[in-house]
């Protein structure tokens, strides 16, 4: 038996230097995609992406990597770098392969590898890896930066154009990048968007941990220049309050000018505060109720389905899934566990449904409007096929019909301190939307609904529109300017996983909490505290049984009879806000 003590989460941030300059007019766009597998007998996995930074060959990615160090396995990682092209594919800048366990066990948990690239071979590019236990904490530092007197470094014909980039402290005198500010063009005197910190990025949860501010003048050429920095930590800034300003220090400067320098700005801080924050697992605790929607992509690009070609075929050997079936049963199975009544209402779109010669965009796979739902993971993938052998493929591929009901469900149900619910849209599509603009600006009005959207590529298709609504670098904004209150997109391409559900269903939900944690909050909405809870599984089946008319003449325990301590087994209900199991006036459908 493995000691629980040798498994631990780790964050690791990534670093490039001296990385060769691969556009003609600008420094390079470097940008990391790290794979991990757990043996040499399998394939690489991607496990994520950096954020793109601007011409520069030193980049700090501020995208950090949280990956799960087991002692006992061997887990090898490998980091691919890139510069971003607009309008071409990216340039391959290089690669490094290593161990989690040559991290964790090199001097201060960091590497500095190797780039490898066999056509650049003169110039000799470096990824530096470094590692640290993740201590859990889930406050957050709330406060407002503001700037007076920087040092313009723009001349005489205009001022600096400052922005923020925030580092923590590590061992051996060495920093690690966390946040950037946006840049505030022109202004000697900023003040920048306020910010929302996690305590576990800023400092690992320790306050007494030094963290520093550094000011720069943002260049379009990506050589920023340094205005000045200052060092504190959590525990000072909240003794600060808003009573002193920081010195904002430039050192050469200051061995330049001797005693005539003072300083090149000050930063002050206001409206700062530490709050509580909360983990997905206090909200369920407290009886937060998560459903879902699913979406099937029914266009003629998939093929035709009686064809082993067709990304619906379905094949007459038990057990053997689609790529449909997979995603539906892998993703369904995890989320269907926090849905207490089970029902999922389930759509399609891009058919000709029965008894109709025009291509429906938002249809029920029951064919009917008012009965969308089924039972549980089995009759997703029921009602599923039964609605494959229905209707006719066509086209195209539109999402707006989709996302406005999905919209309207998630606003019929006023969301409150007593009342917390949360809606999980999966849509599952092998293609390009054609739809774009009216998608945007449905998933911008989302944004501010109890609501997180994935969207599952199925297929070999180029999914590149898909990944620009999963806004992870910047908001999405609509065509009329609207900007969305925050990221509810996750799209992941089946094929990345070779198949394998499991890992599908890892990679699309990782956000989730994160999503509903930030839609609580944004709404000021804290856990309700822990209840006695109703166990409705047994409860439910039996009035299903008896709907189906095959209950074999068992008696139909009370809510009473069914009610049992947190946790149970894993189908709670706060007591109080009882729903009625499946019955067969419900509104569901069974098969």
């Amino acid at each position: 038996m493995v000691d629980a003590n040798l498994t631990q989460k780790i964050e690791v941030f990534l670093q490039g230097r001296n990385l060769p300059r691969l556009d003609l007019k600008s420094e390079t766009d470097p940008f990391c995609i790290v794979y991990m597998r757990n043996n040499r007998n399998t394939k690489w996995l991607e496990y994520g992406r950096t954020e793109v930074v601007r011409d520069s060959a030193n980049p700090d990615f501020v995208k950090q990597f949280v990956i799960d160090y087991h002692f006992e396995e061997l887990q090898e990682v490998r980091v691919d770098m890139f510069d971003e092209d607009k309008y071409t594919k990216p340039d391959y800048v290089g690669s490094c392969e290593f161990t989690v366990g040559q991290l964790m066990g090199s001097r201060g948990q960091t590497l500095k590898l190797d780039l490898s690239n066999p056509k650049r071979k003169r110039q000799q590019s470096l990824l530096i890896a470094r590692a640290e236990v993740v201590a859990v904490n889930s406050d957050i530092l709330n406060l407002t930066v503001f700037g007076k007197g920087l040092d313009n470094k723009d001349g005489w014909f205009g001022k600096s154009d400052p922005f923020l980039q925030i580092e923590r402290s590590r061992e051996g005198n060495e920093w690690v990048a966390v946040y950037k500010t946006e840049v505030v063009r022109d202004n000697l005197n900023p003040k920048w968007q306020p910010l929302s910190l996690s305590m576990q990025k800023l400092c690992n949860g320790d306050v007494h941990r030094p963290i520093r501010f550094i000011v720069y003048d943002w260049e379009k050429s990506g050589k920023h220049q340094f205005i000045g920095q200052f060092t504190t930590t959590v525990d000072r800034i909240l003794a600060y309050k808003e009573n002193k300003p920081y010195e904002v220090i430039n050192e050469a400067r200051r061995m330049k000018k001797g005693k005539k320098y003072v300083n090149s700005g000050t930063i002050q801080m206001e409206n700062v505060q530490l709050e509580k924050g909360y983990t997905l697992l206090e909200y369920i605790r407290g009886g937060m109720q998560i459903s879902m929607i699913t979406v099937v992509d029914f266009t003629g690009s998939n093929g035709d389905p009686r064809y082993p070609q067709s990304l619906h075929y379905l094949s007459p050997n038990p057990g053997q899934l689609n790529f449909y079936e997979a995603a539906l049963q892998s993703v369904g199975q995890i989320v269907i566990d926090y849905d207490t009544d089970k029902l999922v209402p389930c759509y399609g779109f891009g058919a000709l449904t029965p008894g109709t010669n025009v291509a429906n965009h938002c249809f029920p796979l029951s064919f009917n409007m008012s009965n969308p739902a089924v039972y549980g993971v089995n009759g997703m993938l029921q009602i599923y096929r039964h609605a494959l052998r229905s209707v006719v493929l066509s086209g195209p591929t539109l999402f707006s019909g989709i996302l406005q009901e999905a919209i309207r469900q998630c606003s019929a149900h006023e969301i409150t301190q007593q009342n917390q619910n949360y809606s999980i849209l999966m849509i599952l599509t092998d293609g390009i939307i054609n739809d774009l603009d009216e998608t945007i600006a449905m998933i911008v009005h989302a944004s501010h609904l109890p609501m997180s959207i994935i969207i599952v590529g199925v297929g070999s298709a180029d999914f590149s529109t898909m990944e620009a609504l999963d806004s992870d670098e910047r908001l999405l904004r609509d065509r009329n300017g609207n900007v969305a209150c925050r990221d509810i997109v996750q799209f992941v391409p089946f094929s990345k996983f070779g198949g394998d559900g499991t890992l599908l269903a890892k990679e699309v939900l990782a956000e989730i909490p994160k999503q509903i944690v930030g839609f609580m909050r944004m709404k000021r909405i804290r856990p309700n505290p822990q209840t006695t809870y109703i166990d409705t599984a047994a409860y439910g089946k039996h009035i299903l049984q008896q709907a189906l008319g095959n209950d074999g003449g068992q008696p139909i325990p009370t809510p009473a009879q069914a009610q049992a301590p947190y946790p149970g087994n894993g189908n709670a209900l706060p007591q109080g806000q009882y729903q009625h199991p499946p019955s067969a006036g419900d509104g569901a459908t069974y098969f």
